[in-house]
């Protein structure tokens, strides 16, 4: 138990220098080529900082845990809305861009009631897997498309080319960290948490889904700490849809996942019904601390039903 502790805690600072890493190179990389820190937060840093949930999605259901896999995809959702972007609103008002809210919430919504849509018979088939993958594809075609007809992105001066190739290898040591630190939190939480006889979908949906979103919540609440709001709120919405078309077509490619009552008519619409929430709450372009505290009250009671009712 102790060294499960010691390692739990390595983890941790491995997240935090992750985190700081991370922000740090996107942010210079974004300047360096006059992209849109919002589009950089949507793809490099959102994707980056969801390995974790790829990885431990996809080993689970290769071992025939189906609990711990679809419990992660969704616990991880609803963990980066509540908890992730509350915290992160929290330590600094988050200001949301234009196009997030006009284009990138929309299509998050729109993923994740397909993902419902999908799972509410009990079953989600190899073939609604590839249609999830599918999508991933089409809305990063879509991003890339987008950050290109930026202006000014494809004039690269010279400090942007002196700097492009350290700040890629910012972003690499960045991930490599959070990946690992992720891998020691979530493994030894894990190990603790089953000595107390917890199912593996309540472990799936708590517990391995909060310790999957560390990177997120390390990346924004940094990302908020240093004023770099867009990465933030783009690093949650790009995550999400990651988690939903990608990790959950991947995992679904690899064996049919039989859903769970219990996350059809709980989880599930939990999920969706924060993701349209959203939408009001950043009408006027900002995510405040009060707004962002109430969320994080919402996600703790959540969670307190779950082990109250698993």
């Amino acid at each position: 138990m102790l060294i499960a502790i010691l390692l739990f805690l390595a983890g941790i600072v491995c997240l935090s220098i992750g985190a700081e890493t991370l922000v740090k190179g996107a942010s210079n990389l974004a300047r360096a080529l006059h992209i849109l820190p919002s589009i950089i937060g949507l793809t490099i840093v959102a994707y980056g900082t969801s390995l974790p949930e790829f990885l431990v999605s996809a080993t689970a259901i290769y071992k025939g845990e189906t609990g711990i896999s679809i419990g992660n995809i969704i616990g991880s959702n609803i963990a980066n809305i509540a908890l992730v972007l509350g915290i992160s609103a929290m330590v600094q008002p988050l200001s949301v861009h234009r196009v997030a809210i006009k284009q990138d919430l929309p299509i998050m919504i729109i993923a994740l009631s397909l993902f419902y849509m999908f799972a509410i018979n009990g079953y989600l088939s190899k073939l609604e897997g590839m249609f999830l993958l599918l999508g991933f594809v089409a809305y990063t075609a879509f991003t890339v498309y987008r950050a290109m007809r930026e202006p000014s992105k494809n004039n690269l001066g010279q400090k942007g080319r002196a700097s492009f190739l350290p700040n890629i290898f910012l972003l690499v040591v960045g991930i490599v960290c959070l990946a690992v630190g992720t891998r020691l939190v979530v493994e030894n939480a894990v190990t603790i948490a089953q000595k107390l006889n917890i199912s593996t979908l309540v472990i799936g949906i708590t517990l391995v889904a909060v310790g999957t979103s560390l990177p997120e919540l390390a990346t924004s609440v940094v990302a908020a700490y240093r004023k770099k709001t867009d990465i933030s709120v783009g690093n949650i919405i790009g995550s999400n849809i990651f988690n939903t078309l990608a990790i959950g077509g991947i995992v679904t490619l690899i064996r049919g996942i039989t859903v769970e009552q219990s996350l059809i008519f709980f989880s599930l619409p939990i999920m969706i019904l924060l993701s349209i929430v959203l939408l009001p709450v950043v009408a006027d372009f900002r995510i405040t601390r009060l707004e962002g505290g109430t969320i994080v009250v919402g996600y703790i009671v959540y969670i307190c039903l779950m082990f109250i009712y698993s």
